[in-house]
């Protein structure tokens, strides 16, 4: 069994015979369709990142839940808080309306679930604050939705 040597040389005696010919089409086409596929993938990662780059920095944030706002001020760790009229039934209704998955009662009236991207969710009546809350979980980042 010959092996296709890939140099300019080789390529030119293989052009002779057509069975080495056709097995070097072959070869670059899969070639070309695996370097296809590894590009669309580092696309999609690229666009990812792109799109986290530019929409998650501090100005233009997108609030985790429609009507919610930014509250001012820092915290003591890696969270993120924002505000919302409402109460503990708004919360539910935010909470649902992110349509996790695996939902679990967690007591004192509070669930928790799992977001299409992987991030965890968590819906609880009350806080440290005494505010209903969502919070979205990211690793140690935490995005909390405080409603008043």
């Amino acid at each position: 069994m010959a092996i296709p040597v890939v140099t300019g040389l080789g390529m030119a005696l293989c052009a002779r015979d057509p069975v080495c010919s056709r097995n070097m089409r072959n070869v670059g086409r899969d070639i070309w369709n695996a370097g296809a596929a590894a590009a669309q993938a580092c696309g999609d990662a690229a666009d990812k990142f792109r799109d986290w780059y530019f929409n998650e920095g501090e100005e233009g944030d997108a609030p985790p839940v429609p009507g919610a706002e930014k509250e001012p001020g820092k915290t003591r760790g890696p969270s993120e808080i924002w505000t919302k009229p409402g109460g503990v039934e708004e919360a539910n209704r935010d909470f649902d309306g992110l349509k996790p998955s695996g939902v679990k009662d967690i007591g004192n009236g509070g669930r928790t679930g799992v977001l299409p991207d992987g991030r965890r969710i968590v819906v609880r009546p009350n806080s440290t604050d005494g505010r209903p809350t969502v919070e979205i979980q990211d690793g140690r980042s935490r995005t909390k939705v405080r409603y008043n």
